[in-house]
């Protein structure tokens, strides 16, 4: 588990450092098709998440509620699963059971998140402004009205002052460091799912 005081230190370097241009993220479609991000001059918001990942549940169940508020202002959301080839098979349920309406991409690894700065941490966020600069990289669970914020300002025209970095909650014991907010892209994989579908019964 990443400490607390790792993503503080990420949070403020991404807040305090000049913007940076974004990699090219390079991954595919379900269709094998290869796919580039962040879309050229769209606001794009990439989502790392696995469908074995329980707080990737969370963060796409509020991308799916920001969806319609924000694509009109030209918020463009794609996911990139980190899931093994085996368990792309589980994609179509994962879109069904969570009604995303944004693509999710395959072929996203250890190593992407890794050279991002995520570590192998899940859920992560990178997101990118229309001129194609990292305006953020956000690990762990993050909250709807956090992203609300973010959203807000880069499309509102920018004139307020930037949204504060992102500091997960802090764990009342260490060894149950956020639990409840993030999982380890390296953990075996979830066993046990309910049968056709990943929405928990």
């Amino acid at each position: 588990m990443l400490p607390v005081l790792a993503w503080l230190t990420l949070a403020l370097a991404s807040s305090l450092q000049p913007a940076a241009p974004s990699p090219v993220v390079i991954s595919r479609d379900q269709q094998g098709n290869a796919v580039q991000l962040p879309q050229t001059g769209a606001i794009t918001v990439v989502q790392f998440m696995a469908t074995w990942c329980a707080p990737c549940h969370e963060q796409t169940k509020t991308l799916v509620e920001l969806h319609p508020t924000y694509a009109p202002r030209g918020v463009h959301i794609a996911a990139v699963s980190v899931d093994r080839a085996a368990e792309h098979k589980l994609l179509p349920i994962y879109i069904e059971d969570f009604k995303v309406p944004y693509p999710i991409l395959v072929g996203g690894t250890v190593d992407q998140l890794e050279k991002l700065g995520f570590g192998d941490t899940l859920p992560a966020l990178l997101i990118v402004d229309r001129d194609g600069q990292i305006f953020d990289k956000l690990m762990g669970l993050v909250p709807s009205e956090l992203l609300t914020e973010r959203l807000d300002w880069l499309t509102g025209g920018r004139t307020s002052q930037r949204p504060a970095p992102f500091v997960p909650p802090k764990a009342e014991r260490e060894e149950d460091e956020l639990p409840h907010m993030h999982a380890r892209a390296s953990l075996a994989r979830q066993e046990g799912r309910r049968a056709g579908s990943l929405v928990p019964s």
